[in-house]
């Protein structure tokens, strides 16, 4: 995405029921997100339908994960805890 849209796009991302994280970052990514849905396909609507009809979103990357060996609190402790 253009720089001058990375503020609009994170804001807009905040605002979503499934994002439980949002940073801006340097690199690679402009913004990273964490979010929380049940299935693949559930995954599969939120970046097309969600994230892919946001204004200034030209791609997006995903990872998966596996398996989580330790979260202190961090991005994603909602995942941690709805396993226990």
């Amino acid at each position: 995405m253009k720089p001058s849209e990375v503020n609009s796009v994170s804001e807009q991302l905040t605002q979503l029921a499934e994002v439980h994280y949002v940073a801006e970052t340097t690199g690679v990514y402009d913004i990273f997100i964490w979010i929380a849905v049940a299935s693949p396909s559930e995954l599969a609507a939120f970046l097309r339908s969600t994230v892919g009809s946001i204004t200034g979103v030209i791609r997006s990357e995903t990872f998966l994960n596996l398996e989580i060996k330790k979260n202190a609190n961090g991005p994603g402790s909602w995942a941690a805890m709805d396993a226990s």
